[in-house]
């Protein structure tokens, strides 16, 4: 089944790489998809990020899984706590302070016996700027452009996660303008406002209704990674598959 599943996303991320150089010639194309055994966990989780950075033609997920990216930092060891955390229930004070550290998560992740996600970056073309804000040009006409947004959905009706949580995409036009304003039937509701660390959104995919979370930025230097990311994040995905039944 996750062969099928990966075979899609690589039949996808071709087609994609296709439409991406003609459109964009010269720009860096960053595959993503998939992690092994991502099809393996009880709750299949989608992470969206930006923009990646300093990645030429290459495959986001090949590179973490070769050592090529540095699970130690911010931006990944927030993803692998936050999966770690959602994954095992666990979300009290108590559980952060015995969760092992990034560098040991990440000897487990991917495994047979470990746990897993899958990654998209909002947009697949590299920003090698060498700033560490979004990439304004290639990075709005990206999202922005129709064939891309079709691409988009496809890759996460193929992914068909449980929950996505996203770093700080609202700000940036990413999920009102392409699945709302942009779509006849609406596919994302916005279901809370309220909480100060993400805003809670529920898209409609594939006939799947699907929790979608989205917090700060994950390389937020000014945020504190339990407060901020682990905790609220969290306690929503717990309480929603408590609800659901899935944990």
């Amino acid at each position: 089944m996750e062969e099928t599943m990966q075979k899609k996303i690589k039949e996808l991320m071709k087609e994609w790489k296709a439409y991406a150089k003609e459109k964009w010639p010269g720009e860096p194309f960053v595959e993503d998809g998939a992690f092994d055994y991502y099809e393996n966990q009880k709750v299949k989780i989608l992470f969206i990020a930006r923009e990646s950075y300093g990645e030429i033609d290459n495959d986001y997920v090949q590179e973490w899984l070769d050592g090529g990216i540095r699970s130690t930092d911010n931006f990944h060891s927030r993803l692998l706590y936050l999966a770690y955390g959602i994954l095992k229930g666990e979300c009290t004070y108590d559980d952060w302070l015995e969760m092992k550290c990034a560098k040991e998560l990440n000897e487990e992740f991917g495994e047979k016996n470990g746990f897993s996600f899958s990654f998209i970056n909002a947009s697949k073309l590299n920003n090698n700027s060498g700033s560490t804000n979004v990439n304004a040009g290639s990075f709005f006409e990206f999202i922005a452009d129709p064939k891309n947004q079709e691409f988009f959905l496809k890759e996460i009706e193929i992914l068909s996660p449980d929950i996505i949580i996203s770093g700080n995409l609202g700000d940036v036009g990413f999920i009102k303008p392409f699945f709302e304003e942009k779509s006849k039937d609406e596919r994302v509701q916005v279901i809370d406002k309220t909480n100060k660390n993400f805003l809670h959104y529920e898209l409609t995919l594939g006939g799947k209704q699907i929790p979608w979370l989205d917090g700060w930025h994950f390389s937020a230097r000014n945020k504190y990674t339990f407060e901020s990311f682990y905790k609220p994040i969290c306690e929503k995905a717990k309480n929603i598959f408590k609800e659901n039944k899935r944990q």
